[in-house]
C-alpha cells in the first residue's frame, strides 16, 4: 500500500469514527428493570405504583397516553411467577389516598375516573375532580375489583373490536374480562436505598404493666409508623405504655428511599401475684400463734 491509499485510507477509517460517535451506545437490557409483583391479598394501604394488568393475554394499561379511553389502550407484558419486569415505567398507574379511597393517576399526569356507571374513562389533570368519585379496591378469586363511588368497574373488553381497558356498569358480559395490580417492588428500583429496620427499647417479651416502649430508626429523618394487633397504621409519635398484652408491627419510611422492613415486637405482661406460700397443717399447728399460713388439705370434722 503506498503513501497516498494508505493516507486515504486512514481518513476514511476517522470518519467512520466520528459517524458513529453521533449515534448513542445501546443500553444493556437489564439496566434500570424493575419488577412489579401481583397483589394477592388485601393491602392496609393501596397507594404507590402499579401495573393494571389484564392477565389472558399479558396486557397492561398504557399510562403513557394522552387519550386514554381509546381502542387498544394497552402494552403487552410478560408475565412469569406472578411478576413483571420492565425498564419501562411509562405505562405505570399510580394510586393516590383521598377521602373515602383512592384516585388512580397514569403516567402521563391524567386521573381517571368517571361520574356515572356508564361504560366509559373520563380523564381529568385535577385531582379534586377524581376526588369526588374515590375508588375502592377489593381482591377478588378473578382479579382485583377496581369500582369508583359512581358504580362502574375497571374491567377490559376483549371484543376484537374493543380490545381495551374501561370502567364497565357490569361485571357480567362476556367480553368484560376482569382485571388486577402489579405493584412496584421498590427494593428493584436501581440505585436507591433502603431506609433501616426499626428497633424497639425495651425488648419484645414479659414486661412489667406500665412499661413504656420507644421505637427509633438508625435511618436520620425516617418517619416511623405502628399498628397494635390488626390495627390502621398510626404515626409514632412517642413513647407507648404498655398495660395488656400487645403485638406491634413497626415500619419506617423517608422520602426518595425505600420502605424500611416491617418489625414485629410481642408483649405480655410480667404476672404481679406472688407465688403461694403453701404450707401443711402440721406446719400450721406447730407456727407462731401470731403467724398466718395458707393451707391446702382435707379437713373433717368430728
Amino acid at each position: 500500500m503506498n503513501r497516498s491509499t494508505h493516507s486515504r485510507f486512514l481518513s476514511f477509517l476517522l470518519a467512520l469514527v466520528m459517524v458513529f460517535s453521533v449515534f448513542p451506545a445501546p443500553a444493556m437490557a437489564a439496566e434500570g428493570t424493575v419488577t412489579y409483583t401481583k397483589v394477592t391479598k388485601d393491602l392496609d394501604d393501596w397507594t404507590g405504583e402499579y401495573l393494571l394488568v389484564y392477565e389472558e393475554q399479558g396486557f397492561a394499561l398504557d399510562g403513557s397516553l394522552g387519550t386514554v379511553d381509546a381502542v387498544n389502550n394497552y402494552k403487552e407484558v410478560t408475565i412469569a411467577d406472578n411478576t413483571i419486569q420492565t425498564a419501562d415505567h411509562t405505562f405505570a398507574v399510580f394510586a393516590e389516598a383521598v377521602e373515602g379511597g383512592y384516585v388512580l393517576k397514569t403516567a402521563s399526569g391524567l386521573y381517571i375516573y368517571h361520574s356515572t356507571d356508564a361504560n366509559k374513562i373520563s380523564t381529568t389533570t385535577n385531582r379534586d375532580t377524581a376526588a369526588k368519585y374515590p375508588i375502592t379496591f377489593s381482591v377478588a378469586d378473578d382479579g382485583i375489583d377496581i369500582v369508583l363511588s359512581s358504580g362502574p368497574h375497571m374491567r377490559f373488553n376483549a371484543a376484537s373490536d374493543q380490545m381495551r381497558f374501561r370502567y364497565y356498569k357490569s361485571t357480567s358480559y362476556t367480553n368484560q374480562k376482569p382485571v388486577t395490580l402489579y405493584k412496584l417492588d421498590s427494593s428493584t428500583v436501581p440505585g436507591t436505598e433502603t431506609v433501616a429496620t426499626p428497633t424497639a427499647t425495651p425488648a419484645a417479651g414479659a414486661v412489667d404493666s406500665g412499661t413504656t416502649v420507644t421505637f427509633s430508626c438508625a435511618t436520620e429523618g425516617a418517619a416511623i409508623q405502628y399498628k397494635a394487633g390488626d390495627g390502621a397504621w398510626t404515626d409514632y409519635t412517642g413513647a407507648l405504655t404498655i398495660t395488656e398484652a400487645v403485638t406491634f408491627t413497626v415500619k419506617a419510611t423517608k422520602e426518595g428511599m425505600n420502605d424500611s422492613a416491617e418489625a414485629t415486637f410481642a408483649y405480655t405482661i410480667k404476672s404481679d401475684t406472688p407465688a403461694e406460700n403453701i404450707s401443711t397443717i402440721k406446719q400450721a399447728l406447730d407456727g407462731a400463734t401470731d403467724a398466718s399460713f395458707t393451707v391446702k388439705g382435707v379437713v373433717t370434722l368430728v
